[in-house]
């Protein structure tokens, strides 16, 4: 039995920790690469130690799960409860503060009550707003607090994000979760029948952010050309908006909403279309997403917009298209060059190149393992990770 004087480990995060943990004890999939690594990874920490997840949306919830972590919903829906959250710390004192989302009051919360605090992100801190750019600027002097020993964030473009609101680069590591897939495991495609068009995949939250209405708006340029194009997404969101949007536009037939689907099913999705597509905009704040990995390994080619955490990634690899972010009209090129079957082979062929770019040598069992550790060799370990000492500072 596990002693009320042992460590105790909070996590802060968006994502529905029970809710994966029941549906994995259904026999339900994975929504995400990785999923079921991080959902393990967790319950094993709790055999040894107390372990806490707070989930902030969507649901009201605090129960103990069959691994041995506690789980809590604070429900949080149009309305941030930054006070109910704060409340909540304050019951559970916890040692380790692990704050998977930027919200400065728990980080503070944590440098004041908590032994010791991890920002651990996978976020990106490009706000046009002025009172975004000031939230960013004090984030970044708390975050370069001497008590946060590292920052971290998923990929070296939101990693070196991080340095653009102030924070050391000593200090801040890129991270990742293990591969789960790689392109070796399917052979570089040839371009589809013309005859045929092309078909396109896209997976992730049904946004206007995420790109999916200039996909929408992509598609129905390049029909009105003549060029049969069609898009499979997968996802849930603003599902009716979009199908409004494909109906308004007379292109509802060859856009299918296929609803939030197993992960296990992506790669076999991605692969049996015609090419991938991320047109993720640049209000959204992305990291990496698993998609880009996903859709690399597939070998069908990846199209991608010009978001600011794709361009440094991405923006100098052969294996991508990448399109101006926000524009239907430069989308739809991108996807009419891939009728050029030398074109299609190239990009197909150096998917393999752009994935190993892409790469982080650390991983986020080590990054947790390590820090939770939180030996001096420990803490050095991880500092070896840091930008500054692998010379991915720009």
């Amino acid at each position: 039995m596990i002693s009320k004087a042992s460590p105790h480990v909070v996590f802060i995060q968006y994502g529905d920790y029970r809710e994966a943990v029941e549906r994995f004890a259904g026999g339900g999939p994975e929504t995400y690469a990785a999923q079921r690594y991080s959902v393990d990874f967790v319950g094993k920490l709790a055999q040894a130690q107390r372990v806490t997840v707070i989930a902030l949306p969507p649901a009201h919830y605090d129960l103990m799960l069959p691994n041995g972590v506690r789980a809590i919903g604070l429900g949080w829906a149009e309305r941030r409860d930054v006070l109910g959250l704060l409340k909540t710390l304050e019951q559970l004192r916890p040692t380790h503060l692990i704050v998977n989302t930027p919200l400065i009051s728990a980080l503070l919360w944590g440098l004041l009550r908590a032994k010791r605090v991890l920002p651990n992100f996978a976020d990106s801190f490009s706000s046009t707003s002025l009172r975004g750019r000031l939230t960013e600027k004090l984030l970044g002097r708390v975050l370069n607090l001497p008590k946060i020993e590292v920052v971290t964030n998923h990929n070296f473009p939101a990693a070196r994000n991080l340095l653009r609101i102030g924070v050391a680069p000593g200090k801040v590591l890129a991270w990742d979760w293990p591969s789960h897939a790689s392109p070796a495991a399917n052979s570089p495609k040839e371009a589809p029948d013309p005859a045929r068009g092309i078909s396109l995949f896209y997976v992730g939250t049904i946004l206007e952010s995420k790109g999916v209405g200039d996909l929408i708006d992509a598609v129905a340029l390049l029909r009105a050309r003549g060029l049969p194009v069609r898009v499979s997404l997968a996802g849930s969101g603003a599902v009716e908006a979009m199908q409004q949007r494909a109906q308004a536009l007379g292109i509802a037939e060859y856009v299918a909403f296929l609803g939030r689907v197993a992960n296990d099913d992506v790669q076999r999705l991605m692969r049996a279309h015609d090419a991938v597509v991320v047109p993720s905009r640049a209000s959204y704040p992305e990291g990496l997403p698993m998609a880009i990995y996903e859709g690399l390994c597939s070998r069908s080619p990846l199209i991608v917009s010009s978001h600011p955490m794709f361009v440094p990634a991405l923006g100098q690899q052969d294996g991508v298209l990448m399109f101006d972010e926000g524009k239907p009209a430069s989308l739809a090129q991108a996807i009419a060059s891939l009728q050029d079957p030398a074109v299609y082979r190239r990009v197909s062929q150096r998917s393999a190149a752009a994935w190993e770019s892409i790469q982080v040598p650390l991983k986020s069992g080590e990054l947790l393992t390590r820090w939770l550790a939180g030996s001096d060799a420990d803490i050095a370990a991880l500092k070896a990770y840091s930008l500054q000492q692998l010379g991915r500072v720009s």
